[in-house]
Parts: structure tokens; sequence; C-alpha cells
């Protein structure tokens, strides 16, 4: 039987929650629904990519030794013997370090010879804080195991080569692009040594791994029972429309939701009284939890007194607009910052009083340096912002209308006033004004557009946001797949507009 090998991907995730690393090792399919739903079509390798060569650019090419690839079975050991051979040589930095010890492997970011002649231990991330926002300002779980399982697996493999020092090089958030990248600008380096857990730490979970890990799920789970988890995660499916775990937001509530477990209510019809009062807040006479539950057992709700009421205040024209956006760890627009989401698309509808309908939309061009042509287009769409824009997430939306007029001053008054005038239609959901069990618990415009009407997104060649802001990438590269047109992406964001359009048009129905 071939023995396991404890790789620093696998350490990782066990340590956030062992059962997404028993997914990792014994099933794939459910493992690759887990990180779909977590992260839709984000490239993490290509974004990571990114970072990686700039910090090459901070030292002379001819001083990196870069371990080749090879396609090969024996994986774990042809590699380590390719980045041996780096070793033997001597190189003053070698760029991705494969290293196995003990069926522990390692893919090091950089090694990196000190002052002492001995290797320190760089990992790059493609992030801009590295730090929980706490008063210690403490270095982020993820980081503490990965860099802990790195550092022991190097001292073991190394010996005397490894100085035992481990550094962190991530992106500047305060770094604007103004012309070319300046690589020691937008990287900081932080020594985070002393900040690693302790060898025994690291034992402790290898141990673990190696007794639990390939164990069946019954018995997985008689070591790690439900506690307060990522209930995706844990169960490794979406919930069910019946089931607590639908409720939103409960997934937060952990201590609330692990106690219903353990007296085996997870159906909400299964709640009695006395569970109604054990999911209660102390300082609210009925929280969202019960809120929902109380809701969804009168199956479907119309608070038409209130839907109205908000409604009264909104002002003809009404603009139905919405953005796509591209975010890069590396600037590529001018006067913007590592992994700010740039506008580079909008659809909008403008609906008069009369019901008439004009749409507008803009789509930017290839190998641009700056966004302004599409701002320019959107506000000469509207002309004057003092009516009311209607979005579908007024954060995200208001977000970059800020980030806007700080990249361009003339329009700070104009995107000041469309933010203030902002409606979310999201809210007469999140509020629970209108409630359909088959939103499945969710105020997100694909989960309630299938229940109020025929519009789906089924049929498109683009048809999530993840995909939608990835192609964008290419398009601004000018390698956009052939299978993929501008028709394609400039039809998904009008799928968007018309969407609140038609929603809007449903609700306006059913409270008349």
């Amino acid at each position: 039987m071939q023995k396991l090998i404890i790789t620093k991907s696998l350490f990782k995730e066990f340590c956030e929650n062992p059962k997404l690393a028993r997914w990792h090792k014994n099933d794939a399919k459910i493992y690759n629904k887990i990180n779909q739903e977590t992260y839709w079509a984000m490239d993490w390798a290509l974004i990571g990519q990114e970072v990686e060569n700039m910090v090459k650019k901070l030292r002379d090419p001819k001083d990196i030794s870069i371990v080749s690839w090879y396609n090969t079975k024996d994986f774990h050991n042809t590699y380590h013997q390719a980045t041996q051979k780096s070793l033997d040589h001597d190189m003053p930095i070698i760029y991705q370090a494969w290293l196995l010890r003990d069926n522990l492997f390692v893919k090091c970011d950089f090694l990196q010879k000190n002052d002492q002649w001995k290797y320190d231990l760089i990992e790059v991330k493609a992030k801009n804080k590295i730090r929980k926002p706490n008063k210690d300002e403490t270095l982020l779980d993820d980081l503490v195991a990965d860099c802990s399982f790195q550092r022991y697996v190097l001292s073991k493999a190394l010996w005397d080569q490894f100085s035992w020092k481990v550094w962190i090089y991530h992106l500047n958030s305060d770094y604007i692009k103004d012309g070319e990248i300046i690589p020691s600008q937008i990287i900081i380096k932080e020594d985070v040594t002393e900040e690693l857990a302790q060898d025994s730490w690291v034992e402790d979970r290898i141990k673990s791994i190696q007794k639990t890990i390939l164990l069946p799920k019954k018995e997985f789970e008689e070591w790690f029972p439900y506690q307060w988890e990522n209930p995706l995660i844990y169960f490794g499916d979406s919930p069910k429309k019946w089931t607590i775990r639908n409720i939103p937001h409960f997934k937060t509530s952990k201590k609330k939701l692990t106690s219903l477990y353990e007296l085996w209510k997870t159906k909400i019809d299964d709640l009695w009284d006395e569970e109604m009062e054990l999911i209660a807040s102390k300082d609210k006479e009925e929280n969202n939890f019960q809120k929902y539950i109380k809701i969804y057992r009168e199956w479907i709700k119309v608070d038409k007194q209130e839907i109205k009421e908000r409604f009264s205040h909104l002002s003809f024209p009404l603009f139905f607009y919405d953005y796509e956006t591209v975010s890069r760890p590396i600037p590529i627009f001018e006067q913007t910052h590592p992994r700010q989401q740039v506008v580079v698309q909008y659809s909008m509808h403008k609906m008069d009083a009369d019901g008439e309908i004009t749409h507008f939309e803009w789509l930017i061009k290839p190998w641009v340096k700056t966004n302004k042509d599409v701002v320019d287009k959107f506000v000469q769409d509207v002309w004057e912002a003092r009516w009311t824009f209607i979005v579908r997430n007024k954060w995200f939306e208001n977000s970059r209308n800020e980030e806007m007029w700080i990249m361009y001053p003339e329009y700070k008054e104009f995107f000041e006033q469309v933010n203030l005038q902002t409606f979310d239609l999201m809210d007469v959901f999140r509020d629970m004004l209108y409630f359909d069990p088959d939103f499945w618990g969710s105020c997100s415009i694909k989960k309630v557009l299938p229940v109020l009407s025929d519009i789906t997104y089924e049929w498109m060649t683009v048809s999530n946001g993840g995909d939608a802001s990835n192609y964008l990438q290419k398009l601004i590269n000018n390698q956009l797949p052939i299978e993929i047109s501008i028709e394609n992406l400039l039809e998904y964001c009008k799928q968007d507009t018309r969407a609140m359009v038609e929603i809007y048009n449903f609700l306006k129905e059913k409270i008349n």
C-alpha cells in the first residue's frame, strides 16, 4: 500500500477544517464542488504567479535557479531530486523548490541565501494584508499553518543549510500605479519567524492526519464531530431548503447551529417552541432566525404595504445599472492599487415614468491603460445624477463609485449623488418583504429571478460573474478565446440589468 504523502495544501486544509482535508484526499468530486462554490472561477495559480514574477524582479535573474517541470508518475521524489541539484550547486536563490522528507512534501516559493550563506524561506502571497484586524495584529491562521509546516519540513530536509528564518512577501495595499511598476515599492517584506507555531504543534497535526485522514467517513466523524464549522465543508453538499442549514447567516451563528444538531433538529418543521427559544437573541424581541422560520411556515409572504412605501421614494427615471470588474494583484490600470476591483464594463436600463425602457452599455477596449472611457460613457449616459439608481448589491456598486471619484476627481460630485440616490433591490428580499422558500434562503438575483420570471442564465455562453471577470481580463490583454465573443460579454451584463427590471415590474404588479 502506498504511503500517505502529506502536502502543504493538505496540512493547511486540515488545520482549517479536518473534513475539507478528508474530501481532498478521498472524494475529488465533492472537494471540487466546495472549491467551486467558495471561489467560483478564480484562477488562483495565475494570480499567485503574477506576484511571484514581480518578486523575481527584486533580484538579478542570473542568481535565480528555477526548478524544471517534469511529467512523471513519481512526482514527489522526482521534483525533490531536481531541487537537490540546485542545492548541490549552492545557488543563491531557488525558485519553486520542492522538498520531500519523511512523506512530508512542500513546494516553496523561494529559498534565498542570507548573509550567513544559509537559506531563508520566502513565502509569496497575493494578499494586501497578512494580519488579523485585532489589537495585536496577529498573523492570519492560514499563514501560520502554511509557513510553520514549510519551516518544519525544511528543517528536516535541509538541516544546516536552512537558517530557520521565514519571510512573507506580500502586496503593498497603499501602492498606486503611476507609470512603470517598481517592484521594491509594490512588494512588502515581513519577517514572521517569531510568529510561527512550535514544531510540537506541527507534529501533533501531522500525527492526527496520519491517523484519521483515510478512515471511513463514519469513523472520521467520530474523531471530528460537527462543531461550529462551515456546513458546506462538513456535509459536502448544499443545504436543502427545508433544513436549518438554509436559514440565512445561520452558519455564522455556530453555537446555535451546533446545539440544534446535538438535538437532532435539522428540519425547520421539527423546531418546537423550546428550540425557538434556544435560538432566540438576548437583545432582540424577535431575531432574524426566528423571523425566517415564522415566515417560512407561512410559505409565500408579501408585505405589500412596506414594499409600496419603499417604492414611493423612487424618482423617475429609474436607472438600473450593473458593473463588471477585473481585479489583479499587480495593477494593470493607471491610478489603481493592488487587488482593486476596477470597473471595465457596465449595463444600464433606464425606465421612464411611462414604462419606456432605454438600454445603455459600454465595454473596455484591449490594451488600454485606464478605464476612463468606461467612466466617461457612464456619466454621459446618465447625464445628471438626480434620479434613482437601482442596483442588486448597493455596497459593491457604491464602493466602485467611491474608487472612481478618487481616480477621477472631476466626477466626485456626480458619483456622490449617485450613491445618495441608490436603492438596493436586494433589500426587499434580504428584509423578507417578499418571501418564497424557493429562494433557498438567498436574496441573490440568481436565486430570486428563476422563481419570479422565466428569465434564465443557463443558455448563456458567459453565465456567471467569475467567468465574466476572467474573460474580461483576457479581453484587456487581447487574448479572448475564440469561443467567447464581445457580444457574449455584453449579453451577460445586459442580462443582469434586464433581470432587475423584470423583478421590479413583478413587485410593482404584486403591490398594485
